[in-house]
């Protein structure tokens, strides 16, 4: 198991201007929003949420040495998700260029990212499951219901 990200190796390349500072209830990045760097946590807790059928829904808590943003600025894409700092935060920002320097330089860098999206993409995953299987068997009574009103 690799362990979470290095922070020592973060903090080698993070400049004053890559350190964010955050109070709680700030939101640090919002979902569709485009983004152009990730962050790492060096301290305090966040709370990552999605809106899902309209209706804005928590995630997950992330703490120090977790990240988060990546999927922005791998894929060059909005933002997925919203991320709200529930304590104060200090955070690095990492752009693409500093981003792609440390992946090369450190390799365990690369495989604790490779990891755990790996883990998060498995989350989603089940998390689609129970709501497909929820939706399907929503689907069934339904259909049972009308089935017993149409027949008496």
């Amino acid at each position: 198991m690799v362990p979470r990200f290095n922070l020592r190796v973060a903090k080698s390349d993070a400049t004053e201007e890559g350190r964010r500072n955050f109070k709680p209830g700030d939101v640090i990045i919002r979902e569709g929003d485009d983004g152009n760097e990730m962050f790492v946590i060096n301290a305090g807790t966040v709370e990552v949420s999605k809106t899902i059928l309209g209706e804005e829904r928590f995630l997950n808590t992330l703490s120090e040495g977790d990240f988060f943003g990546e999927m922005s600025l791998i894929n060059q894409k909005t933002r997925t998700a919203t991320v709200t700092a529930k304590t104060e935060v200090v955070a690095l920002a990492l752009d693409w260029e500093t981003f792609s320097r440390r992946i090369k330089k450190y390799q365990v860098v690369a495989l604790h990212i490779i990891q755990t999206l790996a883990r998060r993409l498995d989350e989603t995953l089940n998390v689609v499951g129970g709501l497909s299987r929820t939706n399907t068997s929503t689907k069934v009574m339904n259909e049972l219901f009308q089935l017993v009103e149409s027949e008496g």
